[in-house]
């Protein structure tokens, strides 16, 4: 079933036509009716504080809704009826592209947000995703991401799940991963699964299926694709970045491709050392001042 024309259904703007090939529709789809007229009816994502340990206070979470439907402007009705049709048409197309929702996670954590297909994603601080109605319509499982979050789909082998980036399209059927999008700069990391990647910087559409495969894209080029600790690159999500047996050098990559913060060490022997523990996920720095003080060496900050 068309989303546009639920959703005019669901703000009583149907004709009595519409309005009967819906009812039909309702009668062999009884499940797929009740799914979209509850997520129209309630708050379309349910979200909330996340930690591990249950020990932060819940955090506040933005959600953004506008709706605006060209069809409860009836002023545009009186129009000559040659243009009848060019109107609906319009109209359809303006409904459904305004029916939009962001999520923005204004919190100072990560916010746990739970999907109506049983998915979820662990929203970091300052991230946001936005979507259209139609997620509800069964047709899609479409989601823009601005900033980093932690992806964990329900798997349906006959409805893709889509996340949009500004240089990459991550699709997968069911699978766990991590995308960090700051600036021109994408960063994904594979947990789980099977996974697609396309976009304007992947000239060749490429399958991922490895665990902790990471692809780094900036500025529309390709610019990493390796293997890495898994647990080093998304625990985060915890709140905390654990450190299990991994080499100093690990970590510092990690600081490099994940944060942006860039590192030089002179005496190369320290890059094989092994760490254990664990330090705050939201202070890259702190981490780099820990280290200093666990290998008895100076550190100097150039260029902030």
């Amino acid at each position: 079933m068309d989303n546009t024309l639920l959703a005019k259904y669901f703000s009583n703007e149907c004709s009595n036509n519409e309005v009967s090939l819906i009812e039909d529709w309702k009668r062999q789809h009884p499940q797929e009716f009740n799914q979209a007229l509850e997520a129209f009816n309630s708050k379309l994502f349910y979200s909330k504080s996340y930690n591990a340990e249950n020990t932060l206070a819940d955090f506040r979470l933005k959600t953004k809704t506008e709706k605006i439907s060209f069809w409860q402007n009836r002023q545009y009705l009186t129009l000559a009826a040659s243009f009848i049709g060019l109107l609906l048409v319009v109209s359809g197309l303006w409904y459904d592209n305004s029916l939009k929702h962001e999520i923005l996670n204004e919190s100072e954590g990560i916010s746990l947000v739970k999907l109506p297909d049983g998915s979820t994603i662990q929203l970091n601080q300052g991230s946001s995703i936005s979507y259209k109605d139609s997620w509800f319509s069964g047709f899609n499982r479409n989601i823009t991401l601005k900033g980093k979050a932690f992806f964990d789909i329900a798997k349906n082998p006959n409805q893709e799940f889509t996340v949009t980036t500004r240089q990459i399209n991550v699709t997968v059927l069911g699978t766990q991963f991590m995308l960090n999008q700051k600036g021109n700069r994408t960063q994904f990391v594979h947990k789980e699964g099977k996974v697609r990647l396309e976009g304007t910087a992947i000239e060749n559409t490429i399958l991922v299926s490895k665990p902790g495969q990471q692809i780094i894209v900036e500025n529309n080029e390709i610019v990493t694709n390796n293997i890495v600790d898994n647990n080093l690159y998304v625990s985060w999500t915890n709140e905390k970045i654990h450190f299990d047996g991994c080499s100093v050098e690990q970590v510092l990559q990690m600081l490099d491709d994940s944060y942006g913060l860039k590192t030089e060490v002179i005496d190369r022997e320290f890059l094989q050392k092994q760490l254990m523990g664990s330090a705050p996920s939201d202070d890259p720095e702190l981490i780099v001042r820990a280290l200093s003080q666990i290998l008895e060496s100076e550190i100097i900050i150039k260029n902030n």
